[in-house]
């Protein structure tokens, strides 16, 4: 097969790519010389055993638990009571598992199917205590919650109760049924608040169940709002029945602007948005046009409608605590900073931006650009202060702008190296959420070992998550090392080894620099093995099939779809050889390369073509600032994938080096830093260890 981007008929294969083919044919699932460990060494045998039985309706799990640690009874219960199929199961045994372990993680849906099973059999003290504390999440939760209140003199806030939920929650249609059955007259001037509750949500199968509730014209209303949402063919029929006095309902005129921007009518779209975007009441809910917006603002930006895309991000009435504020208020900063030249106007939103957020990403990039304004307000001394508080983050992209802008040598910390003692010995397994994690990684029970482990990461201190980190590395699990660090980044906590872990595949002899490898396999699966996408993307490097399939044609090697997501080492060897066809088409570019991994190789050649070239060296005629070039990527997912690997780079260059300097963050997004190799390269698979892998048509 030919190789894209050559002249030949046929393909020559490299030096790289020869040694690739031979390792993708060496004995799959090779064990790590760092792993030391098994999680099934760590973890009870019965339990396993147990969870299997589960699913067997002759399996004796109590007989199987008995005489361990009660830890594995109570987590077998857990993952029987978040099933499904929970009808049948009585309010008690929900009860005893919630109040031994309340401060377990993933509770909310086995609370909400224990608010279902509560009958007549179930005491009002006992109703009382269970929601004591607790929101109500079902209708006939609520129905029993305030049966329980009135009874005990409480009447008052049960009727509180059942109009907060009737106006607030989604219901199922029993939910639904039972509170219209034991509270009629009390919802009844609150249907029209519910039906606009549920369609703000999008929730059309559920208004369905209010709409024989309304009057004539909130109904023709509720008609025409379902026909935006669902695109139906009689949408202007059902718009004509909307009465006058209904037609400025800012519900209507969102689901018609939603309707407009997604037929991509990005004009007339922007134009009802700011319309509406005159007050918090005009919008109805606010921050619910966020995410149109900032996608309508960007693209106005993009198309030199400037005071338009700063309207447009600005004018947003979206409260602080509310989800899309603080990206927003960055962009309106960045609009008026860099189109407009107001860097007073600039400041404060970048300011409100600075106090909406907490990650080291984020704060990075509010030091960078309140560095920025106060540079344009000619006040060298905040600017120098933004950018040093920037530069405390330089994990993430604008932290390593903020640093270089002061000219600083990279943390040392950014090294790594540190220890934590032996985890064996440590109190990392004497956490309980961590031992139960485990528990569930031994059963197969990946998703659920999720909650587990992020809940444990959460609680816990620097050298913990050291510990946490090491155990997890050293049981072949790097997909949650990853997610620990970044649960303890959210909390203020960060450590390199943990957050920026060497994977195995840096050992191997890719033709691509190992750090460039990692921080696309951490940014694409997290190091997970059997990732997959929705869009069909899988293993590792989160490789589509065709790709994969072609790669595998241009390395002579045989295609498995199955070893995408089993054999981290063949999935890594085709991503590499694919990052070095990229290499070839933008040169020694991270910007490109990885825009061109996520977005196609077609689309960065388009974006320059529309944007010019920020990379040196290419016969530029018009220098292109590579901050900005990236910041006008069209997709949201793109731009940020971009920064994440790239900023991913030096780091994963410090820890393979042990070596730090400069920070030169510009030189390396526009192509010019030199590739930097690890200290020591690994010896090559010894040729005794190498042996043919059954072809498969998998």
């Amino acid at each position: 097969m030919t190789h894209p981007g050559t002249q030949s008929a046929s393909l020559t294969m490299s030096f790289w790519a020869s040694l690739v083919a031979t390792v993708i044919w060496a004995v799959s699932g090779t064990t790590s010389a760092a792993q030391s460990a098994d999680v099934s060494d760590l973890v009870d045998p019965a339990f396993v055993q147990a969870v299997e039985a589960l699913d067997d309706p002759q399996g004796d799990v109590g007989g199987l638990l008995r005489g361990t640690d009660p830890l594995y009874g109570d987590l077998v219960r857990w993952l029987d009571l978040r099933d499904d199929e929970t009808d049948d199961v009585p309010f008690d045994q929900f009860t005893a598992l919630l109040n031994s372990r309340p401060d377990w993680p993933g509770l909310s849906r086995i609370r909400a199917a224990a608010e279902r099973s509560i009958d007549d059999s179930v005491a009002d003290a006992d109703i009382l205590a269970f929601f004591d504390g607790h929101d109500v999440q079902t209708g006939q939760g609520a129905v029993a919650y305030a049966g329980a209140l009135t009874r005990a003199g409480r009447g008052a806030e049960a009727d509180t109760l059942i109009a907060a939920v009737w106006t607030t929650k989604g219901l199922t249609d029993a939910g639904h049924q039972a509170i219209i059955d034991a509270h009629a007259d009390l919802v009844a001037p609150l249907h029209v608040a519910r039906a606009d509750m549920l369609l703000w949500r999008w929730r059309t199968s559920d208004v369905q169940n209010v709409l024989p509730l309304l009057d004539d014209g909130t109904a023709a209303l509720v008609r025409a709002r379902i026909g935006y949402i669902t695109k139906a063919d009689d949408l202007n029929d059902r718009r004509a029945l909307v009465p006058d006095r209904l037609r400025g309902d800012p519900g209507l005129a969102y689901d018609r602007f939603n309707w407009l921007a997604d037929r991509t009518d990005w004009t007339n779209a922007s134009e009802l948005l700011l319309a509406q975007s005159v007050s918090a009441d005009r919008l109805g809910v606010p921050w619910r046009w966020g995410s149109w917006r900032r996608i309508l603002a960007r693209w106005n930006m993009r198309e030199g409608r400037i005071d338009r895309a700063y309207a447009l991000a600005a004018d947003h009435f979206i409260a602080p605590q509310d989800r899309n504020y603080a990206d927003l208020e960055w962009l309106a900063g960045y609009i008026a900073l860099t189109y407009l030249r107001d860097f007073d106007r600039a400041l404060l939103h970048f300011e409100a931006f600075d106090a909406a957020v907490t990650s080291p990403i984020s704060k990075g990039r509010a030091g960078y650009w309140l560095g920025r304004a106060h540079e344009g307000r000619g006040d060298a001394e905040a600017a120098v202060a933004a950018f040093q508080a920037g530069a405390q983050h330089q994990t993430s992209f604008y932290g390593l702008l903020s640093a270089e802008q002061l000219g600083l040598t990279m943390d040392p910390d950014l090294v790594g190296g540190e220890t934590y003692g032996d985890w064996r010995r440590g109190p990392v397994l004497q956490n309980e959420a961590v031992r139960a994690g485990l528990a569930l990684l031994a059963a197969g029970e990946r998703g659920s070992a999720v909650l587990f482990i992020r809940d444990a990461a959460a609680d816990m201190d620097r050298f913990e998550i050291g510990q946490l980190g090491q155990m997890l590395m050293d049981l072949d699990e790097p997909f949650y090392t990853v997610l620990a660090a970044k649960t303890a980044a959210r909390e203020g906590i960060l450590v390199q080894d943990v957050y920026f872990p060497i994977h195995p595949m840096a050992e191997m002899a890719l033709p691509v620099e190992p750090a460039l490898a990692l921080a696309i396999a951490r940014q694409e699966s997290e190091f997970r093995v059997d990732a997959g996408s929705s869009v069909g993307a899988l293993g590792l490097m989160q490789l589509m099939p065709g790709t994969a399939q072609d790669v595998a044609g241009w390395l002579d090697v045989p295609y498995s779809r199955a070893r995408l997501t089993t054999d981290w080492e063949y999935n890594a060897a085709l991503g590499g050889e694919y990052l070095a066809y990229l290499t070839r088409l933008f040169g020694n570019s991270p910007v490109m390369i990885a825009a061109g991994y996520n977005a196609g190789p077609g689309r960065p050649r388009d974006w320059m073509s529309e944007r010019g070239d920020p990379r040196r060296g290419f016969d530029n005629e018009t220098p292109v600032d590579v901050i900005d070039w990236i910041e006008h990527i069209p997709f949201r997912e793109t731009r940020n994938y971009v920064m994440r690997v790239t900023e991913g780079i030096p780091v994963y260059r410090a820890r393979l080096t042990g070596r730090i300097a400069p920070v030169r963050f510009t030189d390396l997004l526009i192509g010019e830093t030199p590739v930097i190799r690890p200290v020591a390269r690994p010896d090559r698979a010894a040729p005794d260890l190498l042996r043919p892998v059954a072809r498969s048509d998998g």
